[in-house]
């Protein structure tokens, strides 16, 4: 993960219209994990079906993997691609958060952050 540097968008079920007061939003991703999704996805070398799965443990901590495309998940697009997709019931827990790069000595690392006025801080 370190090596993802880091468009908000938002997690809706299509790519339909971009305009935030239509669009069906749940998790915000900052700009910086946005680009640092896409970059693991072009690194990777995953065709338009894959993405990157956000779930959560049974103790409530998040996991991020590459995944196929499921029908009925919700979906973040950046850039006309999906790189980031969740089960609705995540997406609803994952709602009202944000996801950002948290950088440290040890490294980058990504992190939920709630969000305030519907926007990232």
């Amino acid at each position: 993960m370190g090596r993802w540097s880091g468009l908000a968008n938002y997690m809706s079920e299509t790519l339909g219209s971009r305009d935030k007061a239509t669009e069906s939003s749940m998790l915000v991703v900052a700009p910086e994990a946005a680009l640092a999704l896409r970059a693991a996805l072009d690194g990777d070398r995953a065709s338009d079906e894959h993405a990157i799965r956000v779930s959560l443990d049974t103790g409530g901590r998040m996991h991020l993997a590459p995944s196929d495309i499921q029908k009925g998940d919700k979906k973040v697009f950046f850039d006309n691609r999906v790189i980031l997709v969740a089960a609705p019931e995540v997406a609803e827990v994952l709602s009202g958060h944000t996801l950002l790069i948290r950088r440290s000595n040890d490294g980058s690392t990504f992190a939920l952050r709630r969000t305030s006025g519907g926007e990232a801080d």
